[in-house]
């Protein structure tokens, strides 16, 4: 990207093929760098609700979730090893971000323990409110995009990642976003992918379904609607003026 083009829309080179902004102000004026809801993984098989309450209180106030927990809610043990808190405030996941241990992977770990496991490390997976926006190219600033909206995108990918990989399969990508829960901040599973050439954006509406690569695993994106506008960036903070609640 030019750098006159960075200097005008008060970015800098660090925002290429990265998130735009480090977080999103809030209406008091703080800036969240976190979504409050945190992704916990590796859980023992043994280990229950007020367990884990137990063990992460002393972060902050929160609610333990997993999917199907409203259809039985006097099951007190996560399935499939697996659960979410979604803490209260932001400042609770940065607490637990730094008592973290950091991977030489990039990854965060905590040790927990259950009746039948002791010290068991386990996966903590914030999300980051940078990562839903990413731009890639200039040509965002000056030219029509084409844009096509994509469904079933995995929680943990970042636009950044989801940037790379639909550069990689169709080209010409100029933007990329994940849509957020605005009262959360947390990924919503769909997102959008600006391509500044037509070319490109023809390649990937006749694309039903697109793999992804997150982690060790392998996804697929479907395409859901595709259009043609002009795509208006400016120099404020694409996370708070798009989520105003967070």
């Amino acid at each position: 990207m030019k750098s006159g083009l960075l200097q005008q829309y008060g970015l800098s080179s660090a925002h290429v093929f990265d998130s735009v902004h480090l977080g999103a102000l809030n209406s008091s004026g703080h800036v969240n760098f976190y979504s409050r809801k945190v992704f916990l993984g590796g859980l023992p098989p043994d280990i229950d609700e007020h367990e884990i309450k137990a063990v992460f209180w002393k972060f902050g106030s929160f609610e333990v979730y997993w999917p199907g927990k409203d259809d039985n809610p006097n099951y007190m043990f996560p399935p499939k090893g697996f659960a979410f808190l979604l803490f209260l405030a932001e400042d609770s996941v940065r607490r637990l971000v730094q008592a973290c241990i950091h991977g030489n992977d990039g990854g965060l770990y905590y040790l927990l323990s259950s009746p039948s496991v002791k010290n068991k490390v386990i996966q903590v997976k914030p999300w980051k409110l940078s990562d839903a926006v990413t731009i890639v190219h200039e040509s965002l600033f000056t030219k029509k995009q084409f844009a096509v909206f994509v469904g079933g995108v995995p929680r943990a990918l970042t636009s950044g990642e989801l940037a790379r990989q639909a550069l990689c399969v169709f080209g010409n990508v100029s933007y990329s976003e994940i849509f957020l829960d605005y009262k959360i901040g947390y990924p919503k599973g769909s997102g959008v992918i600006y391509f500044s050439n037509f070319k490109s954006f023809v390649s990937a509406i006749r694309t039903k379904f697109f793999e992804v690569v997150v982690g060790d695993s392998v996804k697929y994106v479907s395409r859901t609607k595709a259009v043609f506008q002009k795509m208006v960036v400016t120099g404020e903070n694409p996370i708070s003026s798009l989520y105003p609640e967070l």
